[in-house]
């Protein structure tokens, strides 16, 4: 027996952001969370005191971080991806929400935003999503990427503090 037969085989899931634009205008987002909200969910019923050990702050502080790197990662690839977008959300109309993956028996975050000027939609997921009247953008768009930080650390910075 070969030392690749001893080996255990795990089936981990491929996470690749994706970019959609929603065909039309949607003005109502139903059964989401809006991400500022979604990242203050970290800090509910946590208090630093004598009941909690080192390791609950820590785990505490590293969910936090690792959603703040999400949300600018997915906006990132907004920015890289979505040439209809501007750089701009509506009225901090920036949501959270999640689709179910039936085959690997667990969901998967999306990130969803309108931009301002025109109310454009954009989602941007940790993998593929099946639904109708998106278009998924994969060609990327030639932009200076010293402007990301300009238009987007604002609305990243809103979210996560």
């Amino acid at each position: 027996m070969s030392n690749q037969d001893d080996q255990q085989v795990t089936m981990e899931p491929v996470f690749e952001m994706r970019c959609y634009e929603v065909q039309g205008i949607i003005d109502d987002f139903h059964g989401l969370i809006p991400a500022r909200f979604y990242y203050r969910l970290f800090t509910r019923n946590f208090k630093i005191g004598a009941d909690h050990c080192a390791d609950d702050c820590r785990d505490y502080m590293e969910d936090k971080l690792k959603f703040k790197q999400w949300v600018s990662n997915a906006l990132r690839k907004a920015y890289d991806y979505c040439p209809a977008w501007e750089g701009d959300v509506r009225d901090e109309l920036i949501f959270v929400g999640a689709s179910l993956w039936v085959e690997l028996g667990m969901t998967m975050k999306y990130l969803i935003f309108k931009q301002d000027n025109n109310g454009s939609t954009f989602i941007v997921s940790d993998g593929y999503l099946d639904i109708p009247d998106l278009e998924l953008m994969t060609k990327k768009v030639n932009r200076e990427h010293d402007k990301f930080h300009v238009y987007l650390e604002p609305i990243i910075n809103n979210i996560c503090n």
